[in-house]
């Protein structure tokens, strides 16, 4: 359907009003402000700040922490002891380069022979009574109380037919041995024993040294004087503590009970709280542990220790027994001394009535003299010894036989005896 935009039909005209088209208002197309396209601000691009691209800080690369690697002692910077090296390896010191911390013995100066032997020893004879019968069985009673399982019944109902007095030499040669061994060894250094001043380290044997008593065994220990060294200690480089071995120095072990799982049966972990480790128990958590070698001291003092003995050397010879009697119960025992001589070095026995002590003295004195070479004998001594054996001949339940009685002591050598078991053995 079209518009009719004329008046209706029939009706009165349209009014004429004024026209509205456009009214005549200034024009606003362009109203004069200020230019806003650059504003006259200051420039941004790069603002007069101090430049930020590289910050002078204090160089971090390499921190200048105090050097542990030859701690500073105090205005100490050459002594004779000081050693800055971390070396497990022995100083060198003259006279001590090559025996290491092993060890080892110290060959002593030559000593001189001497220069003629002396005149026949003197001898003494003597006699000797036989042995009753009642000693014989108090002898017989003692060896019996020395053996556990031997039963006295016999001693009570033997009879004693005969006691036949003998004797034998024997000859003796002791010589008392002075040994010096040096070796180097390290302990922690606790603040002294070290040497006030230098001078040069005394050999082994120029280090005056006497025992307490001769013929008699004894040892002492000692440091030779100026062979101390101070140096850090070579296992912890100077720091006191190493890392612990048994957590590899994380402080923590894996749980020894979930087994670093942190359940247990379904359940977290009782010991470990479920988080699967526990504090190392050889550190305490530290992951560190106190050195073993320096004890924590940082430092160690190595040194020359020597160490002197003094022993007692011995041999002796037995002309003869009686056949059935073993040597070895005529060393035991002591008798009368017949001859004797004490010396630096002796010579062999000369001129005495059995050549067999004779021949014995002079095979044992070269021996000696030789038989040390690390050593040096201090004094020596040899004597004879007449030794009385009593052959003591039995009869016992109608069986007969021999045993022996030697020497001061007295002692008994009857391997036969009839009662060798008194019950006390059963059980083994």
């Amino acid at each position: 359907m079209a518009y009719n935009a004329g008046p209706p039909q029939g009706g009165p005209p349209f009014q004429q009003y004024p026209s509205q088209q456009n009214p005549p208002y200034p024009s606003q197309q362009n109203p004069p402000y200020p230019s806003q396209q650059n504003p006259p601000y200051p420039s941004q691009q790069n603002p007069p700040y101090p430049s930020q691209a590289a910050p002078q800080y204090p160089s971090q690369a390499a921190p200048q922490y105090p050097s542990q690697a030859a701690p500073q002692y105090p205005s100490q910077a050459t002594p004779p002891y000081l050693d800055p090296s971390a070396s497990s390896a022995p100083p060198q010191i003259d006279g001590y380069r090559d025996i290491g911390f092993d060890g080892g013995f110290v060959r002593p100066p030559a000593d001189p022979m001497p220069s003629a032997p002396p005149a026949d020893q003197p001898r003494i004879a003597f006699t000797q009574d036989p042995l009753t019968r009642d000693e014989v069985k108090d002898a017989l009673s003692a060896f019996v109380a020395q053996h556990c399982c031997y039963g006295s019944g016999p001693i009570k109902d033997m009879q004693i037919r005969n006691v036949a007095p003998t004797f034998t030499f024997k000859y003796t040669l002791e010589s008392f041995v002075e040994k010096r061994e040096t070796k180097w060894k390290f302990e922690p250094f606790s603040g002294n024993g070290l040497p006030a001043g230098g001078g040069p380290a005394p050999q082994p044997w120029e280090i005056p040294l006497t025992p307490g008593a001769l013929f008699k065994d004894e040892k002492k220990v000692l440091q030779v004087p100026n062979t101390q060294t101070l140096r850090p200690c070579h296992d912890c480089q100077a720091h006191g503590d190493v890392r612990c071995k048994h957590c590899a120095g994380r402080g923590q072990d894996r749980c020894g009970q979930c087994g670093g799982s942190g359940q247990r049966l379904g359940d977290v972990c009782s010991r470990c709280g479920g988080v699967g480790t526990n504090k190392c128990t050889w550190c305490v958590g530290n992951g560190m542990v106190t050195c073993t070698t320096c004890k924590g001291k940082r430092n160690l003092k190595y040194f020359v220790e020597m160490t002197v003995t003094w022993k007692v050397h011995a041999d002796r010879y037995v002309v003869e027994t009686p056949a059935g009697l073993p040597d070895s119960e005529v060393t035991a025992v002591s008798g009368e001394t017949v001859c004797q001589a004490k010396a630096h070095l002796v010579w062999p026995l000369t001129g005495f009535p059995d050549s067999r002590i004779v021949t014995a003295s002079e095979h044992l004195v070269r021996k000696h003299h030789t038989g040390w070479p690390m050593g040096r004998i201090l004094q020596q001594r040899h004597d004879v010894q007449q030794i009385a054996i009593h052959s003591v001949s039995y009869n016992y339940g109608g069986n007969e036989g021999t045993f022996f009685v030697c020497g001061h002591e007295r002692n008994v050598h009857f391997p036969d005896y009839p009662s060798q078991c008194c019950g006390c053995c059963a059980v083994m």
